[in-house]
C-alpha cells in the first residue's frame, strides 16, 4: 500500500510513505531542484553603506547574510541604513531573508570593516 503527497513536477517535493504488509514503514522524500540556482559571495563591509552582494542574482528568492568577523557587529537596511537604524547581526551571526532580486540589502559597521557573506536562492 502506498500513500502519496506529492506538488506540481518541478515545484517541490513528493513525500511518499509504504507499508508493504510486514508493519515497516519506509518513507521516501523527492526533492525537485528544478530552476533553483545558488550563489554565494563575500563582500567587504566598512563606515558606508554597501549592497549585500553588488548585484543581485537573478530571480532571487531569499537571501541568507552572513557577519564571518569575530568582533564587530554588522548593521542591515534600506541604502540609507546607520548603525542607529539597522538590524544588527552579531558576530558569527547570519540572517534569511525573503527578497526578491528588485530589493537591494545595504551593510555598514561602526568602525573598521568585517568580511561578509552571502548565499543567494532562486
Amino acid at each position: 500500500m502506498a500513500d502519496d503527497v506529492g506538488y506540481s513536477p518541478g515545484t517541490g517535493a513528493t513525500i511518499r510513505a509504504d507499508d508493504e504488509g510486514d508493519g515497516k514503514l519506509i518513507q521516501h522524500m523527492i526533492l525537485h531542484a528544478a530552476n533553483v540556482a545558488l550563489s554565494s559571495r563575500a563582500t567587504s563591509i566598512g563606515t558606508s553603506a554597501v549592497a549585500i552582494p553588488a548585484t543581485a542574482l537573478t530571480k532571487r528568492k531569499s537571501i541568507t547574510v552572513y557577519n564571518n568577523d569575530s568582533g564587530l557587529t554588522l548593521y542591515l537596511g534600506a541604502s540609507a541604513v546607520t548603525t542607529s537604524t539597522g538590524l544588527p547581526v552579531l558576530p558569527g551571526a547570519y540572517v534569511t531573508l525573503e527578497l526578491g532580486p528588485t530589493l537591494t540589502i545595504y551593510g555598514i559597521v561602526a568602525s573598521g570593516s568585517v568580511d561578509v557573506r552571502s548565499l543567494e536562492k532562486s
